[in-house]
């Protein structure tokens, strides 16, 4: 089964050669708080600027956050006590379809994009997985439950086999081992508190 997985880039500190003959996909644009980066069994805290690799994972303090921001307009904002990790992340050079997969197995994040670009985001959690066409949208992922909330535009999520779509203003839940609920719209002030988690920059 899919898990709902937001993929949040967990940066991870390697040894210098290992990454000499792959391209970074991304890269950290601010950071604050315990952010640490997990490359090749090693870890690091993460610097400033720090280039992304695919399978690079990152991992925040209840104080952390940081800012990626990828190939092919896509940015993520990564919230406290999260932990998330770079599948995949293919971004024509010429421009063309956008493709990013992440694995997000806790914590909050939000995604967005510039551009009018194609694009098929998946972020997998432990409960459902996201399939995003859409402009902005959030994601809050503990070990038995994963949110989804549509900012702007359109958000697929499957979790045991069952699928709903989100428009904007309209979220879901999905319960480890359950389907999505029907979309309705966030209690405000639990909007509130993950906008707050992981703002806009």
């Amino acid at each position: 089964m899919r898990l709902l997985v937001l993929v949040l880039l967990l940066a991870v500190a390697a040894p210098a050669g290992s990454v000499v003959a792959a391209q970074p996909v991304a890269r950290v644009t601010s950071s604050e708080g315990i952010v640490l980066l997990l490359r090749d069994g090693s870890r690091a805290p993460v610097a400033a600027a720090e280039p992304l690799f695919l399978d690079d994972e990152v991992r925040t303090g209840h104080d952390g956050r940081l800012v990626v921001e990828g190939d092919g307009g896509l940015t993520l904002v990564i919230g406290p006590a999260s932990e998330v990790k770079l599948r995949r992340w293919l971004a024509p050079p010429q421009g063309g379809r956008v493709e990013a997969v992440l694995t997000m197995l806790t914590g909050v994040m939000r995604l967005f994009t510039a551009g009018r670009g194609e694009r098929s985001i998946d972020v997998e959690t432990r409960a459902a997985v996201a399939s995003v066409r859409s402009t902005e949208w959030l994601v809050e992922a503990t070990a038995a439950s994963t949110g989804v909330f549509s900012v702007e535009g359109v958000v697929e999520v499957v979790a045991s086999g069952a699928t709903v779509q989100l428009t904007a203003g309209l979220g879901t839940d999905a319960v480890l081992g359950g389907p999505p609920a029907a979309p309705a719209a966030w209690a405000a002030q639990r909007l509130a508190r993950v906008e707050a988690a992981v703002p806009r920059p």
